[in-house]
């Protein structure tokens, strides 16, 4: 999955990205990137904090210029055809600014009213993130899940195709993040583009259609979700002092074992007993100081990938 696999024409991509890079003073924050968005559903853009995420959203949106590398939106250049095509894209990449002592519905009608849109199409787009009951709410008296969604609907005046949220859930809690989870998911559903990066991997394997996954400021895999979660989901996972003596051992057993992550992950054949791997390391007088039988998530194989890299989700980087 190092590569984009997906069959499609032109204009199937929502956004194509090749070569990409920038360099701010001494840090790589994006490091030739490519990167293919099908058009509709949710596409998660996932890694560590400081893998380049929002310094490629940045420069998808114009906000910055890249060094080098070639960016289009439904086919689109950019950033010298965004003119022609930013009234179809919507994007939270930093707080967005409302009054606090106006309601939710107020902030929508004053920031319609200087777009151009319609004053409807505030009711229509406090209905599709489920503010309708809260509109008259102040913004300074709501919740940050509140506040959140405020900020998708204001996306959503103009009626998008491509929606891009950065890091939406951040600071929320569980339930604010279970009510952005839920917008999103019906957004894709709906036939829009969604774009959403993030570190929540638990939270983007629920909602996303399609993932990419950064690290080091490049896509390193990526791919429909499916891909990723398809093959040998169940897998025994062993962690044991001598890596290199248990590969061998196992391997001449017949068992298909991989390296990842500082351990030992065997795929769970049909009828494979765990403990076969136990007793086979055993007899060599190798004991394992952990095993488990895992089912693979895409967090796992989010781990797996980057820890090749030899990265850790703290390492301090350019984000």
């Amino acid at each position: 999955m190092t590569e984009q696999r997906w069959k499609r024409t032109p204009a199937a991509w929502a956004v194509q990205v090749r070569g990409l890079a920038k360099q701010f003073r001494r840090i790589q924050a994006v490091s030739g990137l490519d990167l293919k968005v099908p058009v509709g559903g949710v596409h998660g853009l996932l890694g560590p904090n400081g893998s380049g995420k929002t310094t490629t959203i940045r420069m998808l949106l114009g906000l910055i210029r890249p060094d080098r590398g070639e960016m289009r939106i439904f086919d689109h250049e950019v950033p010298s055809g965004l003119p022609e095509v930013i009234d179809r894209v919507g994007a939270i990449v930093e707080s967005p600014k409302f009054t606090p002592s106006m309601s939710l519905q107020r902030n929508l009608e004053v920031l319609a009213a200087s777009t151009g849109v319609p004053r409807r199409r505030v009711t229509q787009v406090l209905l599709e993130v489920g503010l309708r009951g809260r509109a008259k709410t102040a913004f300074n008296t709501s919740s940050l899940g509140m506040r959140q969604r405020l900020a998708i609907a204001a996306t959503l005046l103009k009626e998008p195709d491509l929606l891009i949220f950065d890091e939406p859930t951040n600071g929320l809690d569980p339930a604010g993040i279970h009510e952005i989870r839920t917008t999103i998911r019906a957004l894709g559903d709906a036939g829009r583009t969604v774009i959403v990066s993030s570190h929540l991997l638990g939270e983007i394997e629920q909602i996303a259609d399609s993932v990419s996954i950064m690290a080091r400021g490049r896509v390193i895999a990526a791919g429909e979700l499916e891909e990723f979660l398809h093959d040998d989901s169940e897998h025994v996972m062993v962690e044991i002092g001598d890596l290199p003596a248990a590969f061998e051992v196992l391997r001449q057993a017949g068992f298909g074992c991989q390296l990842a992550a500082g351990r030992l992950r065997v795929p769970r054949d049909e009828g494979l007993d765990p403990a076969a791997v136990a007793r086979c390391l055993g007899e060599a007088d190798l004991w394992p100081t952990h095993l488990s039988l895992r089912r693979s998530s895409l967090e796992s194989v989010f781990l797996e990938l980057t820890a090749d890299e030899g990265l850790t989700t703290t390492q301090g980087r350019a984000a």
